[in-house]
């Protein structure tokens, strides 16, 4: 036989769910039901039985109001649970079961019925007097307080009071604060009107409408002020104040803000502190994002993190590490670099970044460094390259090309208005002008031809190196690229080479650092040096004035000197020296080396060792000879004379 022992506080409590199924409405419909099973010896039951659940109007026979079966309930060590509403099939439990306060509930096991029925007494019922269920709200019938034992529930209104906390404390004696609340925790105080406190240890709510959410020692006393959790935080006397957790932080001002951290100050209206530690937000409307120690003083100033930042001027923004914006409008952002950063004039953009800031590219190679996005003419993207300067109608810009054929070309160009381009500098004003034609000057800012050199002292500067001339060279645009002019300066023998691409590139003046000039002559020996034929039209004359001259004697014996000298006719070596320009017509002239054995003075010897004659300087030479044989001519003619008298006298 098997015996059901139900324990007596189980009753009551299937008494209490019952009870609240008996109102007007069908929520919940069920209720749980618990037991022990146990055999005619008193053992419990460990087995898995068929259960049926029946509810009658009667102790004995009667009407059957509810009856539902349960075909596998589990038993263990004789303990069984079951929720009445969800058997198999589930019957729900209606509130027209309980229209009368005499109940009993029978049940069935395995079988079996258990007797007696269990008497669902009329007492339960009373617990739920001074309730009614409207729809899915349940109403009291008057206002009351709840309050956990040993708590205090002060002030005229108390029975508007819930203190379910630990050792707390609701309202005030003496006063008519409503609406206490304090949900649980311990040692928690809600003292004014709609105050509360959801829970955790010695939080106070002390002002209107005020909210302390949970956490430790947290004090919110201003009107509307609202602690969310932490420790040691207070939402003060600034109305709307709220600190959300954290450790020891405070929102004193109204409206002002503390996220979160440690040891932040929100004391401006409308200020606001995020989360960090030790910071200050003292200017109205400024706003602390987090990091360590920053203070934002200024009116609508801005610190999104860092450390040891101000923000001080109105609008300001500081961020990184130890950046100041003292000024108005300063936007200051400073690296890891631990000094101070600071702006020096009001609505400055000011940015230290050790690594480079990089615009459209996150690799900069600069301090500024932009990345391109090809836009490198004006007929290209939007026409304004990859960076410019200037509004929508007149700007700079510059482009590089990253891509294609062109890929690393350059280019700058003006848009808008006469597309001059000026450089200059505020000592010496312009000093280099493009115009928007073509133009340049340098030195002047109107230049009348491609370039235009104007200074007080103009010179173009070129250096050359002894691995590359420097040149200047001419090119006719409309002809074959070969045909070239260039006047080059070459370091290595410090000469100026003027060559023409028709002439091989070998040159056709050479200039020397000492002023030698050579005429197809790359080594001159002598201020002018050429090699080949002269033609000239004027004169040529030789500097003879007395004045220059001392030392002066007249030349004698030139016919004898003369006589040693041998006028010949030649042809010149043309294949064994052909950069001396030899021409192939037959020569007139005389042996430069018998020449230097009269008339030194005459023979000139070149870097080469090869020897020159200045025939121009046998003039006098032949005068003197010349006036030497006049003489001897007209004492010929003298003796002549006689000797035809002395003939005619002796006939």
């Amino acid at each position: 036989m098997i015996r059901l022992q139900i324990p007596r506080i189980i009753l009551l409590v299937i008494a209490l769910i019952v009870s609240a199924i008996s109102v007007q409405a069908a929520v919940p419909n069920t209720m749980n039901y618990q037991g022990r099973l146990t055999d005619d010896q008193g053992q419990p039951v460990n087995a898995t039985i068929s259960m049926t659940f029946t509810i009658y109007d009667a102790e004995t026979s009667g009407n059957s109001k509810w009856s539902e079966n349960h075909p596998s309930v589990s038993v263990v060590d004789g303990l069984f649970s079951v929720v009445l509403g969800q058997g198999s099939p589930a019957v729900p439990i209606e509130d027209t079961v309980f229209t009368s306060p005499d109940r009993w509930l029978e049940i069935a096991v395995g079988g079996e019925t258990i007797t007696p029925r269990t008497r669902l007494a009329s007492s339960p019922y009373a617990l739920q007097a001074g309730w009614t269920l409207v729809g899915n709200v349940l109403y009291t019938s008057g206002e009351y307080g709840i309050a956990r034992a040993g708590n205090d529930v002060h002030g005229t209104k108390d029975s508007t009071h819930v203190n379910l906390g630990a050792e707390s404390t609701t309202g005030i004696d003496g006063r008519d604060d409503h609406h206490c609340t304090v949900s649980g925790g311990r040692n928690n105080t809600a003292s004014y009107v709609y105050s509360t406190v959801s829970g955790g240890s010695s939080n106070t709510a002390c002002s209107t409408h005020t909210t302390v959410s949970g956490g430790g020692d947290n004090t919110a006393s201003g009107s509307t002020s609202t602690v969310g959790g932490g420790y040691g935080n207070v939402a003060g006397i600034g109305t709307a104040s709220t600190v959300c957790g954290g450790f020891y932080n405070t929102a004193s001002a109204y409206a002002s803000t503390v996220g979160g951290g440690q040891e932040n100050t929100a004391e401006a209206t409308f200020s606001v502190v995020a989360g960090g530690e030790s910071h200050t937000a003292s200017g109205v409307y400024s706003t602390i994002g987090g990091g360590h120690w920053n203070e934002a003083t200024g009116w609508v100033s801005t610190i999104p993190g860092g450390d040891f930042c101000t923000a001080t001027g109105r609008f300001s923004f500081a961020a990184g590490r130890e950046a100041n914006a003292i000024h108005d409008g300063a936007w200051v952002w400073a690296d890891t670099t631990d000094l101070d950063f600071e702006s020096t004039g009001p609505n400055q953009f000011l940015i230290r970044a050790d690594g480079g800031v990089g615009i459209n590219i996150n690799t900069p190679l600069s301090p500024l460094y932009v990345g391109s996005e090809d836009n490198w003419a004006p007929d290209i993207g939007k026409g304004w390259g990859d960076f410019s300067i200037g509004d929508t109608t007149y700007g700079l810009s510059i482009g590089v090309a990253t891509e294609g054929l062109g890929a690393g070309s350059v280019r700058m160009w003006t848009a808008g208005g006469n597309g001059n381009l000026t450089f200059g500098n505020a000592a010496n004003g312009d000093f280099v002008r493009i115009l928007g034609t073509g133009e340049v000057g340098i030195g002047t800012t109107s230049p009348e031809d491609v370039l235009h050199v104007s200074a007080g002292s103009p010179s173009v500067i070129v250096d050359a190196t002894d691995e590359a001339d420097a040149k200047l060279l001419f090119r006719d645009a409309d002809g074959p690229s070969n045909q070239t002019f260039e006047i080059a300066f070459n370091a290595a023998d410090q000469d100026l080479h003027i060559r023409s691409d028709d002439n091989s590139g070998a040159d056709i003046i050479t200039v020397t650092h000492g002023g030698l000039i050579g005429i197809k002559e790359t080594n001159p020996s002598v201020s002018l040096h050429v090699n080949g034929s002269i033609c000239y039209t004027g004169s040529i004359g030789a500097c003879s004035d007395e004045r220059y001259k001392k030392d002066v004697v007249p030349i004698t014996g030139a016919i004898d000197k003369l006589d040693r000298l041998h006028g010949v006719s030649f042809n010149w070596r043309k294949d064994k020296y052909p950069k001396k320009e030899f021409d192939d017509k037959s020569q007139l002239g005389l042996i430069a080396q018998e020449v230097k054995e009269v008339f030194p003075e005459l023979v000139m010897k070149d870097n080469d060792g090869y020897y020159s004659v200045d025939y121009a300087k046998l003039t006098p030479v032949l005068i003197e000879a010349i006036k030497e044989q006049q003489k001897q001519i007209e004492t010929l003619s003298k003796r002549i004379d006689e000797l035809e008298e002395t003939k005619l006298s002796s006939r």
